[in-house]
């Protein structure tokens, strides 16, 4: 009988202590909710809509050769904060400007191979890689009396079927995607120790251009003796008298301070010159769809933003060279230049190219 006592005490004693664990097992529970009853209940659960909070944050690696004054990388910086702020911070920007990783043409070529993510070529430079870009170098092709009406333009076609047809065409051939098109960088125009007014005027003139038909043509046809070289050679051939002229927007005359060796500035406009934000197509494919409508809507905006602010500094540092002494010449014959150069698209353009510039002009109309 005692020993029966002894094994029910025992017993009890036993269960008394199951019953202290399972309590404390499942206060342990209670004291830690769920995920789902943090996130209903306001808390932070370390989770975005875009990733999940497994996952590192995707990074995007975007270069580029121009400086950070510039307003293409300004534009990347308002696509930084857009994209960050949008993405609840599952995407961040890396930006690395001043050529650290290339030229542009490195740049592109990084881009098509996924080494790069991003990056905003001219559409001269990408024309070497998808040919139907050139139309976008086709002199007096935008419609317009000045860079603020040429750019709203640009904008229009860009986002016409014509210019989604150049997007379709860019993704298929090169496995590059453009996140937008129509970001302005301005009407390239020439200085010079002459005054040049009319197409005669460049007759046998020395003048530097790229070393590409979409950039020599143009003068050529305007008798101009076109003398391509590298442009960090560009001022002291200048200075030197070895060239006559040189060719590019007001933004690149002013930064390489071309005003100092020349006489005249001729805003002549024959070539409306636009960047190109690139983007591999395959890291595009492996974002989610709200993911990709972010980066869409974030890059045209920020391009806006830029274009603005280009628009406006290409007019304002007119002024500022003309008070440096370069004499700003701006009863140009712009209708004799489109003339003398109306031949140049069937020079530079195949015949798929003069297709889509006849809907390029026909959207310029609508």
């Amino acid at each position: 009988m005692r020993g029966d006592r002894r094994m029910n005490k025992l017993m009890r004693c036993a269960a008394a202590c199951t019953a202290v664990l399972l309590f404390a097992a499942c206060s342990a529970k209670s004291e830690k909710p769920s995920a789902a009853s943090q996130s209903r209940s306001g808390a932070p659960t370390g989770q975005s809509e875009l990733a999940p909070a497994a996952k590192d944050p995707i990074v995007i690696k975007i270069g580029h050769e121009q400086t950070i004054e510039s307003n293409s990388h300004k534009a990347f910086e308002k696509f930084e904060e857009l994209v960050e702020a949008g993405s609840k911070g599952q995407i961040s920007v890396e930006i690395m400007p001043n050529a650290q990783l290339g030229n542009e043409n490195d740049l592109v070529e990084g881009v098509k191979m996924g080494t790069l993510h991003m990056s905003v070529p001219s559409a001269g430079a990408l024309s070497r890689f998808y040919a139907p870009f050139s139309v976008f170098m086709v002199p007096y092709y935008l419609d317009g009396s000045g860079e603020a009406e040429q750019y709203q333009n640009l904008v229009k076609i860009a986002n016409s079927e014509v210019g989604e047809q150049i997007n379709n065409g860019l993704i298929e051939a090169t496995g590059m995607r453009a996140l937008d098109i129509a970001q302005w960088y301005g009407n390239r125009n020439i200085t010079s120790n002459v005054p040049i007014r009319k197409p005669e005027d460049l007759k046998g003139i020395r003048i530097r251009t790229p070393d590409a038909p979409v950039n020599t043509e143009p003068m050529k046809a305007c008798g101009a003796a076109v003398t391509p070289m590298a442009f960090g050679e560009v001022y002291m051939a200048l200075s030197q008298g070895v060239i006559d002229a040189q060719e590019n927007p007001n933004i690149v005359i002013f930064n390489k301070k071309f005003y100092e060796v020349q006489k005249y500035l001729s805003l002549s406009g024959h070539i409306s010159q636009n960047q190109v934000v690139i983007i591999n197509e395959a890291f595009f494919q492996s974002l989610t769809p709200e993911q990709q409508e972010l980066l869409q809507g974030a890059m045209k905006e920020a391009d806006v933003y830029a274009s603005e602010l280009q628009v406006k500094e290409n007019n304002d540092i007119l002024d500022t060279m003309a008070g440096m002494g370069i004499e700003i010449i701006r009863d140009v014959d712009v209708a004799a230049f489109k003339e003398a150069t109306s031949s140049v698209a069937n020079v530079i353009l195949d015949e798929e190219g003069l297709a889509l510039l006849e809907k390029v002009r026909e959207v310029q109309k609508s």
